[in-house]
């Protein structure tokens, strides 16, 4: 502890937190794109916790003069919101009298629209839970009634130094490669059986087995007395990868399947049977878009490392599947029939990693078959997504038929400002898009600090970040989807505070992973001990995450 105390304490002088700490706490008073009346819509409609001063799409009421925003501080004991949609919420009537009967406003400014952000008070809230009631005034100051009302966390800021890391970052991604390594996944692969395979019912066989291709040849570089072996793996995870596939001629030709489960395969499982938040009928008849990006990136990582010309090409044909896919506006679904390749609703898979992936293929392997696709879906983003402000999220556990804004992630905006910011020139546009990006993902999705439970403890490791509405516990592949953007930022625009909220993020990850090596994929108390939950892409994603940011250590120092 003296050791690391003493770090902490250098670091502290050399990196000059206070004035960092205070350049963040200065951003924080300015909104993350607040809707606009007839323009873009308000994206907060679900949203329970700000680290930015927010701004709520209350009505105007006629006869008003001005609002008045009054504010009442509830308590600082952690607990989940999750908010009904509008039509079933408390009015603001019943709120203000509810907040009324037991206290006074801690805080209170007027506005001349009801729709004006928090700003005016923002820095002076302590961390906690409030209710906020928005009243109509009229011309002579008497209030006409409430027009809106809101509860929210007024979430910790950004407030350095952090703990430092109890290992070096390299030792832990070779740690984290071994543990993937062992894992039977991995090890059984040659003897595929699927009821033994996987401890839980079912394997994401893009996202899993895919992802044993990358890591394995990850681990072969990085630790060359096992390249063999894992070479061996690699090939046998792919050749698996790609027999599952659809075939050519198909609608969704050479994309695997996003489930493979072994009840399915084993005939005992109903077909209402609930697997992974869906039916076993589902599973059999659809799959998730993107998915298949974890198989391509690994058929390109095995072939950049063997040399195999079938996995180059099993991966280029799955890139032309998209291209027929995506349609002339640059939409494609973001959950698809499988027999027929249609998708399952309207609503559109955000392209921030297909995208990542054509730019790979050009600047690597020259190959510029795919700059089309590329313009079509960076407009679709830019149209739709970019100017909604709608970073819905893609995981296939979770419905798709939901309102607006119900279920928004960290991970879609953080994967588009990386591409954004990655172009070999990058616009003030691009800067500022990406921006507001990263600050809408630390203002949803990333806690500095937390408020203890009823048993005073911590609720999920923090620093962290939580991975979206429907899943509000901190993942290592979250804290690596921020960290890789806010990297790709500070490249960008040599700010340290980007750097240091990156730096912070990566210590919890490496101060979570436990002495086998494993980061776990949930970092919180409920979900009980290492290896309950564990995904070994998101595990590949902390791997790569951790060497890259070795590499800003030892060039910063």
């Amino acid at each position: 502890m003296g050791i690391l105390l003493f770090a902490a304490c250098a670091r502290e002088g050399s990196v000059h937190f206070k004035a960092l700490n205070k350049q963040a706490a200065r951003e924080y008073l300015t909104p993350v794109r607040p809707g606009v009346p007839g323009g873009q819509p308000f994206w907060n409609v679900y949203s329970t916790k700000f680290t930015f001063a927010p701004a709520f799409d209350f009505p105007e009421m006629a006869g008003a003069e001005k609002y008045r925003f009054d504010l009442w501080y509830l308590d600082n004991l952690w607990r989940e919101i999750y908010l009904p949609v509008p039509e079933k919420r408390p009015s603001a009537k019943a709120q203000l009298e509810k907040y009324s009967a037991t206290s006074e406003p801690v805080a209170s400014f007027t506005a001349t629209s009801p729709k004006a952000d928090l700003s005016p008070v923002w820095g002076k809230l302590p961390e906690g839970y409030y209710g906020l009631v928005v009243t109509a005034v009229d011309a002579s100051g008497q209030d006409i009634a409430p027009v809106g009302t809101w509860e929210f966390l007024r979430d910790f800021p950004f407030c350095g130094p952090y703990p430092e890391p109890v290992r070096s970052y390299r030792d832990a991604a070779l740690m984290a490669l071994w543990f993937n390594h062992r894992q039977p996944l991995v090890q059984k692969i040659h003897d595929w059986d699927p009821d033994t395979l996987y401890e839980s019912e079912n394997v994401f066989a893009n996202k899993f087995i895919g992802s044993v291709i990358s890591s394995e040849v990850l681990m072969a570089q990085q630790i060359p007395t096992f390249r063999d072996e894992c070479l061996e793996n690699a090939r046998k995870a792919a050749d698996l990868l790609i027999s599952l596939a659809q075939p050519e001629g198909t609608p969704l030709a050479h994309f695997p399947p996003t489930y493979y489960d072994s009840q399915i395969l084993a005939g005992k499982a109903r077909n209402d049977t609930r697997i992974g938040g869906t039916t076993v009928s589902d599973l059999q008849e659809m799959t998730m878009t993107l998915d298949a990006l974890h198989a391509v990136r690994g058929y390109l990582n095995l072939y950049d490392f063997c040399g195999e010309r079938k996995y180059f090409d099993e991966a280029i044909a799955i890139l032309r599947t998209y291209d027929r896919l995506v349609d002339s506006t640059g939409f494609m679904p973001k959950k698809l029939y499988i027999k027929t390749g249609e998708g399952v609703n309207e609503a559109g898979a955000l392209s921030g990693n297909l995208l990542t992936v054509i730019r790979r293929l050009r600047k690597q392997y020259d190959i510029r078959d795919f700059d089309g696709l590329a313009d079509r879906c960076e407009r679709w983003m830019n149209e739709n997504a970019i100017r909604d402000f709608h970073m819905s999220a893609q995981f296939e556990d979770v419905s798709i038929d939901q309102h607006p804004y119900q279920n928004l992630t960290n991970i879609t905006p953080n994967v588009y400002a990386r591409y954004l910011l990655e172009k070999e020139a990058v616009s003030q546009e691009d800067l500022t898009v990406a921006t507001d990006l990263l600050h809408f993902v630390e203002d949803q999705f990333i806690h500095w600090g937390l408020p203890r439970n009823a048993d005073g403890m911590f609720y999920c490791n923090v620093p962290g970040v939580y991975e979206q509405y429907s899943c509000r516990i901190s993942i290592d592949s979250s804290n690596d989807a921020y960290i890789n953007a806010s990297l790709s930022m500070y490249d960008r625009t040599g700010d340290r505070l980007w750097y240091e909220k990156a730096r912070a993020l990566m210590n919890t990850v490496v101060n979570s992973q436990a002495v086998t090596g494993e980061i776990p994929t949930f970092m919180g108390l409920q979900y009980g001990a290492p290896n309950r939950y564990f995904w070994i892409n998101c595990s590949l994603r902390s791997a790569q995450t951790l060497l890259r940011f070795a590499e800003y250590e030892e060039r910063l120092d």
